[in-house]
């Protein structure tokens, strides 16, 4: 599964932008899958990301904070661009600027 993150579709009460890192700070990231009909909790799983990467999510996030919203529309035809032209997660990763591996020691 994919899924994209923007700010603007995050209601502002839940909306807070990442503070300043320090060179060994390590962003957390939470995944839960979940059957909300059953209200069960199937997988829950944390995992760190590097410095390296973290920063660079970070700055990406401030980016995004700081860029004026198009509006659903132009986001919704962008995004249906994106998954047209990287049509697997691996088309994706092969070009992403920023990659780690969760929960681990290696920086990058």
């Amino acid at each position: 599964m994919r899924c994209g993150l923007l700010l603007a579709l995050i209601s502002e009460g839940n909306r807070t932008l990442p503070d300043a890192e320090g060179p060994e700070t390590r962003g957390l990231f939470q995944n839960v899958l979940m059957d909300t009909q059953a209200a069960l909790v199937w997988v829950l799983r944390a995992v760190t990301f590097s410095p390296t990467f973290t920063n660079a999510l970070h700055d990406a996030i401030r980016k995004q904070a700081a860029s004026p919203w198009p509006g659903r529309e132009a986001y919704d035809a962008s995004l249906r661009d994106l998954y047209w032209r990287y049509a697997t997660s691996q088309d994706l990763l092969n070009h992403a600027v920023a990659r780690t591996v969760g929960g681990t020691r290696a920086s990058g």
